[in-house]
């Protein structure tokens, strides 16, 4: 009965389990700390991260190392730490529809019946990246169209090219 103890044996208890708990904390990063190689592969576990394959335990503790030593990376922004791993796809630009309309010769008016089409045709790989209605863009350097999700902010390029649904 809890509330029939006196302030000090609830204070004690509280102190008590509160250590504990800290202590366990202390003792599994200790744990963790021990079993981390001094040499970590961290290409193999980027490799993993760009190409959404699962990590271990350790795995994840050798990434959250390397991220607390990096001074410009956001902790709790998946798509900057994913974009830092990974490297920057500079060459992926995503404009406007006014852009891209230009871009294929037609209207603005237009541009939603085209990019229906361009999902249409590019239907695996919007289920890859399992996204409704992905952003449209394109790499520079390819030309290939690029999809965006707009939900966590991953990106897929395609084998199609953009110039195939010009008017």
């Amino acid at each position: 009965m809890i509330f029939t103890l006196s302030k000090n044996k609830l204070t004690w208890r509280i102190g008590f389990w509160f250590g504990i708990s800290l202590g366990l904390v202390a003792g599994l990063m200790l744990m963790a700390k021990l079993t981390l190689s001094e040499k970590t592969d961290y290409a193999q576990i980027k490799y993993k991260i760009c190409h959404d394959q699962p990590l271990s335990p350790e795995e994840l503790v050798q990434i959250a190392e390397l991220l607390l030593k990096s001074d410009n990376v956001n902790l709790t922004d998946l798509h900057q730490i994913r974009e830092y791993l990974c490297g920057n796809k500079k060459d992926y630009h995503f404009p406007d529809e006014k852009h891209l309309a230009k871009m294929l010769n037609i209207n603005v008016k237009s541009f939603h019946a085209i990019k229906e089409e361009i999902l249409t045709a590019s239907e695996k790989w919007v289920r890859k990246l399992r996204a409704k209605n992905p952003d449209l863009g394109y790499n520079k350097a390819t030309g290939k169209v690029v999809l965006k999700s707009r939900l966590d902010g991953r990106t897929i390029e395609t084998d199609l090219l953009l110039d195939t649904f010009k008017k």
